[in-house]
């Protein structure tokens, strides 16, 4: 199980974080004028624990730690929390990277 561990003295108990899968958009097509469709998604991971107060710098940090993106530079990619799902995107155009879905125990 991948763990982000933001605090070290922070008590991990039920309440403090989730457990979230890691979908990676690796086939998208169209455009930032027209809207984008993503064709093709597989899972990266389905055990990434993530605390409920970690900041977005944090997450894609992590994101990175793990491979899954080459940068966590908020300048060139951001999180979208779409509500149901947070959305990793490209700052410059919108294009949609991946996502992290909250599993549901």
């Amino acid at each position: 199980m991948k763990t982000l561990k933001l605090e070290k003295d922070n008590k991990m108990n039920k309440e403090s974080f989730g457990k979230y899968r890691l979908v990676n958009y690796f086939d998208v097509w169209g455009n930032e004028k027209d809207g984008y469709e993503v064709n093709n998604s597989s899972i990266e991971f389905d055990d990434l624990i993530i605390l409920d107060n970690a900041k977005e710098k944090e997450i894609l940090n992590y994101l990175v730690s793990i491979g899954f993106l080459t940068t966590s530079d908020r300048r060139k990619v951001r999180i979208v929390d779409n509500g149901d799902f947070l959305e990793i995107e490209a700052v410059k155009n919108n294009y949609p990277i991946g996502r992290l879905e909250l599993i549901q125990d």
